[in-house]
């Protein structure tokens, strides 16, 4: 998992705040797992999705896998990037590495969540989300 990975180079306060402000799981489950993917794979994502195919589009064109590699990558970004107002507010120092780690952590999980919703679509999406919440509370 990433955040083995990082563990040690992560800022001590952002670890012990990290820690001390677990939301409660009804609200990481419902609003990291439905709201987040209601927002960024079928609202942000879908838009990318979109208006590449809007910037490429032939007559009678077809949406092309393209389109949606384009859409699932920004999307992804958006989505790590969203999680640093909360990263920032955990500690004193931003440092590279946990720069590193939150947009790797999210942009790798994006990256899943936005192929997921394309191929099977978004209740697959916030499933996968759910769970993925459910497994860092556990092993974390």
């Amino acid at each position: 998992m990433i955040s083995h990975l990082f563990m040690s180079a992560l800022p001590a306060d952002f670890l012990s705040n990290a820690e001390k402000m677990s939301l409660p799981v009804v609200t990481r489950l419902l609003y990291g797992g439905i709201t987040e993917e209601l927002l960024l794979r079928w609202g942000i994502m879908s838009f990318f999705v979109w208006f590449a195919y809007f910037l490429t589009q032939k007559a009678q064109g077809k949406l092309k896998h393209y389109h949606y590699i384009v859409g699932i990558v920004l999307s992804s970004l958006l989505f790590a990037a969203g999680h640093l107002p909360a990263a920032g507010a955990l500690t004193a120092t931003v440092t590279t590495p946990l720069l590193t780690y939150i947009m790797l952590g999210n942009v790798v999980f994006g990256l899943i969540a936005g192929y997921l919703f394309w191929k099977k679509g978004l209740e697959c999406a916030i499933f996968a989300h759910i769970t993925a919440h459910i497994v860092m509370l556990t092993v974390l």
